[in-house]
């Protein structure tokens, strides 16, 4: 899966590593897809991500991710 997105209430660049609560729906067909990520972490920060992908997909759900930085 590739994704590109927007990041909104970050402040301060400190805030973007962490655990990420995740809602996502999408579909994907051959070579058309959409799809939705929305996930905010414990400080606040929202990341508002466009997924690509390929093959036959369907999803809704929700997860949680962790993003780290070195």
């Amino acid at each position: 899966m590739e994704a590109k997105g927007e990041v909104y209430k970050l402040a301060d660049i400190a805030q973007f590593p962490g655990a990420y609560g995740q809602a996502r729906y999408g579909f994907a067909f051959g070579t058309k897809s959409a799809g939705d990520l929305w996930l905010q972490n414990e400080a606040g920060v929202i990341m508002h991500l466009h997924a690509k992908r390929e093959g036959l997909v369907l999803s809704l759900g929700g997860d949680a991710v962790v993003i780290s930085m070195q």
